[in-house]
């Protein structure tokens, strides 16, 4: 009778998880051709790794569960699990109900499916609408009054996207809004257009992009912003996130 060591079991698992993880990375090149190419392989194996680990955190870690999360991350963020505009995916996934992995992906699936057709609409025809309104606020750099800056924002927002601000509600959008002015006030970002532009990346990138493996210029951009002038990080990362939206608008 063959028995196996422990260390030869735990090669084992190893190289399945190599495997499985080589496998979702051609299955998210596939899936999102576009970030991909953006984002980069680099950034995408972190992203997977990443989320890999999150989904065991929710007890995800057959095949079909942990390869629909990482879709879901693609498509929604990385941080979606905590992300205050899609509330369905942290009831769903830390929902204390005994049930099998396999029945709470799919009640995960069926809520992003709906999700989805309510806020990218047909064809993702809402959702590139809404991408190309973001780019052009972030290219005009719009200023508002600090003291008002909350109810113009709101305005702007629901201008931008209004079947997003239908699905998620006032209440959601001035927690956006106010992450992102906090963002920008902790970057030296506080006056002129800086916290416009803070909130401008939440709503492109969700509401973790400061932390997203997928968009890895963020964070280093803001992380570095303390060795130079606010005007200077804030420039850099207004002509980074006008790249990014302008490719995948030009791809679209």
């Amino acid at each position: 009778m063959l028995v196996m060591r422990k260390e030869q079991m735990a090669a084992l698992k190893q190289l399945a998880q190599h495997c499985f993880e080589a496998e979702m990375l051609d299955h998210l090149a596939g899936f999102s051709p576009r970030l991909f190419k953006l984002a980069g392989k680099e950034s995408m194996e972190k992203a997977i790794s990443f989320g890999i680990e999150r989904a065991k955190s929710y007890g995800f870690d057959l095949r079909g569960p942990v390869r629909l999360y990482l879709e879901l991350m693609v498509l929604f963020g990385s941080h979606f699990d905590t992300d205050p505009q899609y509330p369905w995916a942290a009831e769903i996934l830390a929902d204390a109900d005994p049930l099998p992995q396999a029945q709470r992906a799919e009640r995960l699936y069926m809520k992003a499916v709906e999700c989805r057709q309510m806020i990218a609409g047909p064809n993702e025809a809402y959702a590139v609408k809404a991408t190309r309104r973001i780019a052009e606020v972030i290219r005009h750099s719009p200023e508002f009054s600090s003291d008002d800056f909350t109810s113009e924002m709101l305005r702007l927002a629901k201008s931008i996207h209004p079947e997003r601000a239908d699905y998620v509600g006032d209440r959601v959008l001035e927690t956006l809004i106010r992450k992102g002015t906090d963002a920008a006030r902790m970057q030296g970002l506080s006056n002129g257009r800086g916290p416009t532009l803070s909130v401008m990346l939440l709503l492109a990138f969700g509401h973790g992009c400061d932390a997203d493996p997928l968009y890895p210029w963020i964070r280093p951009i803001r992380k570095n912003g303390a060795a130079e002038e606010p005007e200077a990080m804030e420039n850099r990362l207004k002509t980074t996130a006008l790249s990014w939206l302008d490719y995948l608008l030009a791809n679209t």
